[in-house]
C-alpha cells in the first residue's frame, strides 16, 4: 500500500543518515573523499525522504500530474546516486588497501618496528623540523648475534631480534623514533634529548636487554648490546652526518669490548 511505501522510504532514510554519522566518526587520511561519500549518503537520505512525501502526497492527490513528474524527478535523482556512490566506494577501497600494502611495506615483519627506509624518512622530517634543535641518535646492535645464530638456530635468533626490538620501543616516548636498520641492528631517535639523558636512556636500554632471558632447551641464554650515541645540536643538522657520527660511536663501543655505551665526540 502506499503507506507502507512511505515508511519504507523514511526509514531507508533514516538508515543512509546513520551510515553517514558512522563515516563521520571514522579516522582516516582520505577526508576528502569521505566527505563526498557522506554528501552522497546524505542526498540519498533527502531523495528518499522525499520519495515519501511524493508518494503520500501524490495518494492524496489522487494521481497528480504535478506529482508523477515529481516522483520521476526522485526515481532519476536516485540513478544518478547510486551510479555516484557506485563509484566512490570501489575507489576508497582501492586507496584504504594500497595505504595497508605501504604500511606493511614499512614495517619490518619480524619485530613490527619501521624499516630502515621508513626510519629514515621519519628521522630525517623530524630532524627538519624548527621545533627541536636537539636530537639524539642511539645505535644499537646486538652483540655476537652470528655466533648466536651459528650455535642456536635461525628460529632461536629470530626470537632474539624479535624480543629486544619490542624491548627497545617499549618505555619510548610519542616522539620518539624506533627502527630496525637491519640484521641485528637498530636505531632510535630521540628529538630534544641532552647527550647525558641519551646516555642514560642508553644505559638503561643496555641493562633491560641483559635481563632479558631467553631459553633454548635446558639452558638460559643472554643477550647483550652494544649502543653509540650522536647528538645534534642545531637545527636541520644533516641526517647523513647524525648517522655516520653515530655508527663511528657504535664500532667504538664494540671494539671496546661491547656491552657498553659510547658517545661519539
Amino acid at each position: 500500500s502506499a503507506m507502507v511505501n512511505v515508511v519504507a522510504s523514511v526509514g531507508m532514510a533514516l538508515m543512509f543518515v546513520m551510515t553517514e554519522g558512522l563515516f563521520y566518526q571514522r579516522k582516516s587520511p582520505y577526508k576528502s573523499v569521505y566527505l563526498v561519500l557522506r554528501v552522497l549518503l546524505l542526498l540519498h537520505a533527502f531523495v528518499l525522504f522525499l520519495q515519501g512525501i511524493v508518494i503520500l502526497v501524490q495518494t492524496l492527490a489522487a494521481q497528480d500530474s504535478d506529482t508523477r513528474y515529481l516522483f520521476n524527478i526522485v526515481l532519476l535523482s536516485h540513478l544518478v546516486l547510486t551510479v555516484a556512490t557506485a563509484l566512490v566506494l570501489p575507489l576508497l577501497h582501492v586507496m584504504n588497501q594500497r595505504r595497508q600494502w605501504q604500511k606493511l611495506a614499512n614495517l619490518d615483519e619480524l619485530t613490527g618496528l619501521p624499516t630502515r627506509r621508513a626510519f629514515v624518512q621519519k628521522a630525517a622530517k623530524s630532524l627538519s623540523a624548527d621545533d627541536q634543535a636537539c636530537h639524539s641518535l642511539l645505535m644499537v646492535d646486538i652483540d655476537h648475534f652470528k655466533q648466536v645464530n651459528d650455535q642456536f638456530g635461525h628460529t632461536f635468533g629470530d626470537e632474539v631480534l624479535s624480543r629486544v626490538g619490542k624491548m627497545l620501543a617499549e618505555g619510548l616516548r610519542q616522539t620518539d623514533i624506533v627502527g630496525r636498520m637491519g640484521g641485528e641492528e637498530f636505531a632510535i631517535l630521540l628529538p630534544g634529548v641532552s647527550t647525558e639523558r641519551a646516555q642514560s636512556v642508553a644505559d638503561r636500554l643496555r641493562h633491560k636487554v641483559s635481563e632479558l632471558q631467553f631459553k633454548r632447551g635446558d639452558k638460559q641464554v643472554s643477550i647483550t648490546v652494544s649502543i653509540g650515541i650522536a647528538v645534534s645540536h642545531e637545527v636541520l643538522y644533516d641526517w647523513e652526518h647524525l648517522y655516520s657520527q653515530a655508527d663511528q660511536a657504535l664500532y667504538s663501543a664494540k671494539r671496546e669490548g661491547r656491552n657498553l655505551v659510547y658517545v661519539f665526540s
